[in-house]
Parts: C-alpha cells; sequence; structure tokens
C-alpha cells in the first residue's frame, strides 16, 4: 500500500465494495433459502396395500401365468390373483 493516500482510499473503497457484495450475497442466500422452506410441503404417507405387499403382485402374477394352461387376459389375471389371496377378516369383519 505504501504511502499513497489516493491509492490507499482506493484500497478501501474497494474492500468496502467487496464486503458489501459478500454481506448482501449472504443477505440473498437466507432470503432464498426462507422462501424455499416455505415451498416444501409436508410428505404424504402412503398406505400399504392389504391384498399384496411391496413387490409380490409382480411375481405372483407370474405364478399365475405359469400356471396357466392358456393365454389370460388382464381380467382373468387379477380375478385369479385375488381369489388365490383374500386379506385377512378384521375383528369388526369377522
Amino acid at each position: 500500500m505504501g504511502s499513497n493516500p489516493a491509492a490507499r482510499q482506493w484500497t478501501h473503497r474497494l474492500f468496502a465494495g467487496i464486503r458489501e457484495f459478500a454481506i448482501t450475497t449472504i443477505g440473498l442466500a437466507i432470503v432464498h433459502a426462507v422462501l424455499w422452506i416455505r415451498a416444501i410441503s409436508a410428505k404424504r404417507r402412503n398406505k400399504s396395500n392389504p391384498w399384496f405387499k411391496r413387490g409380490t403382485l409382480f411375481r405372483s402374477a407370474v405364478d399365475v401365468l405359469l400356471r396357466a394352461e392358456a393365454p389370460m387376459t388382464a381380467r382373468e389375471i387379477a380375478a385369479t390373483l385375488i381369489a388365490d389371496k383374500a386379506p385377512q377378516a378384521t375383528r369388526k369383519q369377522a
């Protein structure tokens, strides 16, 4: 920096500008983060399927097709799957 007052003043203005830019950028980042937090909603919980647990429906359909003697439609596959696997009755239903 030396003893040149003009250079010293220019350096102070430069660092003041950098400091102000950094503060403004951080402030905008905080405001931006707050705005995004408001946009985030609670995650919806998925209900489990009482008939087939995760991943078992496809395997059951393949088993039905392997046991079939002739080609089957989707409706016939679904009827066979439901007939093979009925949910257990609850206490209120029994």
